[in-house]
């Protein structure tokens, strides 16, 4: 297998991926498979513009198409978005980029109590998870700074209703404490 690998993006697909990214997500498309005279295989992380369109992102070219080689492509990718975006502020100091709402949700979803390592800490079932998700969907519909404290109160408000519910659940699921009636005020 030939070790020839090639990853190539350019500043107009980091910002498709800092711009649309944010807003509908990124994919990756691993359907180029054996397409080329070389046979290697071709890798594109895409985003969606806002009229639909697929639109390129970053493109890996490698005959040697491992979780390792894919792994290595997604962080140096991540990187060099992470330095653009920090190019575009200090251009444009005024500028603000929303988080990547693929690492929310990945987040969210790999809350750590749910391995039920953390002692004393109940685990967060997968509904629980998925309310979180739906409310920070939510809150991503804001689309002004002016509205934003009270989408951003409004997110919080209903964490602690979901939490609140959680915490209840937990306590009436606990066994109550059998004590001897004898035992009562002896000292």
């Amino acid at each position: 297998m030939s070790k020839f690998t090639c990853a190539m993006t350019n500043r107009w697909t980091l910002e498709n991926i800092i711009l649309h990214g944010s807003q509908d997500g990124i994919g990756i498309d691993t359907s180029w498979r054996n397409m080329n005279e070389n046979r290697a295989g071709v890798t594109f992380i895409t985003g969606v513009d806002r009229n639909g369109h697929l639109v390129p992102c970053s493109a890996l070219l490698s005959a040697n198409i491992k979780v390792e080689t894919l792994r290595n492509y997604l962080m140096q990718t991540e990187q060099q978005v992470v330095a653009r975006a920090n190019e575009i502020i200090a251009a444009i100091p005024n500028a603000f980029i929303l988080i990547c709402q693929f690492h929310i949700i990945q987040a969210i979803l790999r809350l750590d109590v749910d391995s039920g390592i953390r002692e004393g800490a109940p685990r967060l079932s997968l509904a629980f998870k998925f309310r979180m998700l739906i409310y920070f969907r939510q809150a991503q519909r804001c689309r002004t700074l002016e509205e934003w404290p009270s989408f951003r109160e409004h997110f919080f408000q209903r964490l602690k209703r979901l939490a609140s519910v959680m915490v209840e659940k937990v306590v009436q699921a606990r066994p109550a404490v059998q004590t001897d009636p004898g035992l009562s005020g002896a000292v």
